[in-house]
C-alpha cells in the first residue's frame, strides 16, 4: 500500500494503545483509509472483494486497541449517475460483509454521510445503505448533506448515529469552524440532544491539500479519531 504514500496496514496499534493508556487518551474511532481502491461500491467484483479483504485485515490490525468504531465512506468519488443503482447494491452488500466481520472483535462499522454525488449524500441513501443489516451504525459528517437539512438527518437516522465528524461549510465540504458558515447549529444540537447519546465529536477545520494531513480535535471527552490518510 506504499504506492498511496502511507502503508496502510503498517499501524502499530499495540504500541498507540499503550500510549493512549498513558496520556488517558481514549482511541475513540479508527477511519478507514478511501480512494478508488478501498471502494465498497466497486463495480468490477474483483476489486471490490479485494478491497473487502483489505478492510478486514485493517479492522483486525485495529482490534489490537481499545477501537470499537471503524469510519468507512461508502464509495470513492462518483462523477457519474451511470450504475449508481449497481453501486448502492454492491456496497449495501459488502457494507453487511463487513459488518458482521467487525462484530467478531466488538467493534462496529460506521457508514460516513458523503458529498457531492458520492453513495450516502442525503438521508434516504445512508438509510438504504445500512438497510441489510441492523450491526451497521452511521457516522454523521454534517459537512457531507447534499440534500435536506442537517436536523432532518438526524432526527430520522438518530438510534444508528455512533459517531459524529462536526464542522461548517458555506459550500460542502468547506470545514469551517462552527457557526463561520450556513448550518443552523441550534437546530442540529438541539436535535441530537432529543436523542439523548452522548457521542463523540471531531472537528475537522481547516483547508488541506493533498500534502497536509487532516486537523482533527476531538471536542468531547478525551478522544482520539484515527485517520491516516491525508485529506482529499
Amino acid at each position: 500500500m506504499r504506492k498511496f504514500g502511507y502503508d496502510f496496514f503498517g499501524i502499530d496499534f499495540e504500541h498507540l494503545s499503550a500510549l493512549s493508556k498513558k496520556y488517558n487518551v481514549r482511541l475513540w474511532s479508527y477511519h478507514l483509509p478511501f480512494s478508488d481502491y478501498f471502494d465498497p461500491s466497486a463495480l468490477d467484483k474483483t476489486e471490490g472483494d479485494k478491497a473487502l479483504e483489505d478492510f478486514k485485515r485493517l479492522i483486525k490490525n485495529a482490534s489490537k486497541s481499545d477501537i470499537k468504531c471503524v469510519v468507512i465512506h461508502p464509495s470513492a468519488e462518483i462523477t457519474t449517475a451511470e450504475n449508481r443503482g449497481i453501486r448502492m447494491e454492491n456496497a449495501k452488500v459488502r457494507l453487511s460483509k463487513l459488518a458482521d466481520y467487525a462484530a467478531l472483535f466488538g467493534i462496529e462499522v460506521a457508514v460516513e454521510t458523503l458529498p457531492r454525488m458520492c453513495l450516502g449524500n442525503c438521508t434516504a441513501e445512508i438509510e438504504e445503505l445500512i438497510s441489510l443489516n441492523s450491526k451497521l451504525k452511521v457516522c454523521f459528517d454534517v459537512n457531507h448533506i447534499k440534500l435536506g437539512t442537517q436536523k432532518e438527518f438526524a432526527e430520522t437516522i438518530a438510534d444508528r448515529i455512533v459517531t459524529l465528524h462536526v464542522s461548517d461549510y458555506i459550500i460542502t465540504d468547506d470545514h469551517l469552524l462552527p457557526f463561520e458558515g450556513k448550518i443552523d447549529w441550534k437546530k442540529l444540537i438541539t436535535a441530537l440532544m432529543m436523542f439523548g447519546r452522548r457521542l463523540a465529536s471531531f472537528l475537522f477545520f481547516t483547508y488541506c491539500s493533498d500534502l497536509i494531513f487532516r486537523v482533527i480535535i476531538c471536542v468531547i471527552s478525551n478522544c482520539c479519531h484515527i485517520c491516516p490518510e491525508p485529506y482529499r
